[in-house]
């Protein structure tokens, strides 16, 4: 969900989808400085590669991403302050947001929002003929804004199956 996200977030903004599937983790470094991507996965371990690089220079400007973010895999509130330290030191101005659980909504029911930064969400706006809601987990009642619950959608994207259900 994570990669889809991240494919849906350049396309919304029309801009070139590269492929770079063999690239080597350990030259993320080089291939960065190479591509200046707008955009990429967001997964903690391409920060913790870029954050150890003897190779990246301390004054290489990263204003070219449009997106920061992490999912897929957790940081603690120090990690997350060193990635943004790290970002802020190297010119990136794009707001840092964490979506933990949520890369299914942002790949499967909202669209990316690249020219507006996201600063209290993750995922984006509702796509067309979607209609979200949170309910309570034990009651079953829609719940307001900023509680926590169980995201339920329908509209055109619903899968057909999930979670050892049939699929009809």
């Amino acid at each position: 969900a994570v990669t889809v996200t991240m494919w849906l977030t350049p396309l919304c903004a029309s801009k070139l989808v590269m492929l770079d599937p063999y690239c080597n983790l350990n030259d993320l470094d080089l291939e960065v400085m190479r591509y200046q991507p707008n955009f990429w996965i967001c997964i903690p371990v391409f920060y913790k590669v870029l954050m150890k690089s003897k190779r990246l220079p301390e004054d290489y400007s990263m204003k070219h991403l449009l997106l920061a973010g992490s999912g897929a895999d957790t940081l603690n509130n120090k990690q997350i302050g060193q990635i943004k330290k790290f970002l802020k030191d190297h010119g990136c101005e794009a707001t840092f947001g964490t979506g933990y659980g949520q890369s299914e909504g942002g790949s499967t029911f909202t669209i990316p929002c690249p020219a507006v930064p996201l600063t209290d969400t993750c995922c984006g706006m509702p796509m067309p003929a979607v209609v979200l809601s949170i309910f309570d987990n034990e009651t079953g009642e829609e719940v307001g804004y900023g509680e926590i619950g169980e995201i339920c959608k329908t509209g055109v994207g619903n899968m057909l199956g999930y979670q050892d259900e049939k699929m009809t």
